[in-house]
């Protein structure tokens, strides 16, 4: 059996903001020197860091504006009797 586990839209965000500016971060840096036609690859680059900028500020707010998780209860293992009408006194 596979277990998936799911992450909160908050750090989803994050994640895909922080590998989008990463990648426009190599794009800007290192592709000075590539010729392609249409684009720029370095102008592209600084494009999908701010992308990633922008992303990453959205996983932020969204962690941010998060409820804290309520606390959880430990199950209960048995059950009270129910209460009779001549109990109480």
């Amino acid at each position: 059996m596979s277990r998936t586990t799911q992450m909160s839209k908050a750090s989803q965000y994050l994640l895909e903001g922080v590998v989008t500016f990463l990648a426009g971060l190599v794009l800007w840096r290192f592709t000075g020197g590539v010729d392609v036609p249409v684009v720029t690859l370095t102008k592209v680059g600084i494009v999908m860091m701010i992308v990633g900028g922008v992303l990453s500020a959205n996983g932020l707010y969204h962690a941010a504006r998060a409820e804290p998780s309520a606390p959880r209860r430990a199950p209960t293992t048995h059950l009270r009797p129910p209460c009779s009408p001549s109990s109480r006194g």
